[in-house]
């Protein structure tokens, strides 16, 4: 690497060597790390676990010792309500008929949402929260000083009710315990040694839909709601006219056709994937039979996984990964015909925006996560194995299969629901 050496070189580095020495390249390619790679899932879990039972049982302890497992009001005379969800966007956004429930139950409450900062600009402009706050999720480290901070911030609020919407893992239920709530909802769950920390402890069901969980809890604190139909997503002005000025500058125009693509699914659970070289082969004949744009969706960690199709399909597409803000993706999928997904958060927000979706499961279950109506088209293999994925072992897969129940689903079986979708649009 001397100077005066001649030689070609090709280094691959940390950003030590990009911010620390004085190089010079004639290409210079940067990424950031992926999100899954700054929170280590499988350690946050190792810590969840070994660490959380401990705490759950010492708070438990203490809780009774000092009174705190018994309700000190009652649901009249509740003013302030704190909301804790992290891990989720696809939760986030099944969970808003049991926020709309609370609020009708509560309409004078201050109500408080606590969630990560991964999930910011989904609920910026909600109307049923009064106040959001966000939790530094960049790494380990970030969040295990939140542990110590955070209980100070919301015992200034003096909440009276809080619920916790996470159905596995201790730390939502040991944040919801410290935050001095005096009601404290959250879901007893097998084999996950939190329900005690909680003065109204709801039964766990797993054979219902995720959007019927929530109001389960909702209805822990006497909440209820007729209407469960999804909240959209609220897009401000400024962020409708980024993105579709984004699309404008990608080659987009108003009149243009536009089909979703998400080949993604967050880090709790890659194997639900369906395959990379199966949206290949359909992408191309979508683009083949019918006039239509491709956009590629995905989030910035993502981008590298999502520039494998891009390069596949060599011109058809538009590339938006990691270009994109929450909102931003919002009303992308509010323009799009059809959303072709995983498992995964995009696909609840394009139900949410009422964009009518094609998605495929298999590790887990269509009736727990699927999108719900007419307008949305389940593929589930039904193998039986399938699902593996559970609350009772906290959403880890151990498939010996390959993700076979996935790779079971043909592109023939998806291309005709595709194909029969856009022919009626079309």
């Amino acid at each position: 690497l001397a100077r005066d050496s001649d030689a070609d070189v090709i280094a691959v580095t940390t950003q030590v060597a990009e911010v620390g020495l004085d190089v010079s390249a004639d290409t210079l390619h940067t990424d950031l790390a992926p999100a899954a790679a700054m929170i280590h899932i499988p350690t946050a879990r190792f810590i969840d676990r070994y660490a959380g039972v401990g705490l759950c049982a010492a708070l438990n302890i203490a809780g009774r010792l000092t009174g705190r497992h018994r309700e000190r009001i009652s649901l009249d005379q509740v003013r302030s309500i704190l909301i804790i969800k992290f891990w989720g966007l696809g939760n986030l956004i099944e969970a808003t008929p049991a926020f709309r429930a609370i609020r009708a139950r509560f309409p004078n409450a201050r109500i408080t949402f606590l969630t990560l900062s991964c999930n910011r600009g989904v609920f910026d402009h909600y109307p049923h929260f009064d106040e959001i706050l966000y939790m530094r999720d960049q790494s380990i480290r970030a969040v295990m000083s939140a542990f110590f901070t955070l209980p100070r911030l919301l015992r200034k609020r003096n909440i009276d009710l809080a619920f916790d919407l996470d159905p596995i893992g201790r730390f939502c239920a040991l944040m919801t315990f410290l935050s001095g709530a005096r009601i404290r909802v959250g879901y007893s769950t097998a084999n996950q040694y939190r329900e005690h920390l909680y003065t109204r402890a709801i039964p766990l069901d797993e054979d219902k839909h995720v959007r019927e969980m929530f109001l389960d809890l909702a209805r822990g604190a006497d909440a209820h709601c007729a209407d469960t139909d999804l909240d959209p997503v609220f897009i401000p002005d400024a962020e409708i006219q980024a993105a579709d000025t984004l699309l404008e500058d990608c080659g987009i125009r108003a009149s243009d056709r536009l089909v979703g693509i998400n080949i993604n699914a967050s880090a709790v659970a890659y194997e639900r994937r369906w395959p990379l070289e199966n949206f290949t082969e359909l992408a191309r004949r979508i683009t083949e039979t019918h006039s239509v744009k491709l956009i590629l969706c995905g989030s910035a960690d993502e981008a590298p996984y999502v520039r494998l199709l891009e390069q596949e399909l060599t011109g058809n597409c538009v590339n938006l990964a990691g270009r994109t803000t929450l909102p931003g993706l919002a009303r992308i999928l509010q323009r799009c015909e059809l959303f072709i997904s995983n498992d995964s958060g995009p696909l609840h927000m394009a139900a949410a925006m009422n964009t009518p979706t094609i998605s495929f499961f298999g590790p887990e279950h269509f009736k727990r996560y699927g999108p719900l109506g007419d307008r949305h088209k389940v593929f589930f293999a039904g193998l039986d194995c399938s699902p593996c994925i559970s609350f009772a072992n906290e959403k880890q897969v151990r498939c010996p299969r390959n993700a076979e129940c996935l790779r079971a689903i043909s592109v023939d079986m998806v291309w005709d629901a595709a194909h029969a979708r856009l022919a009626e649009r079309g």
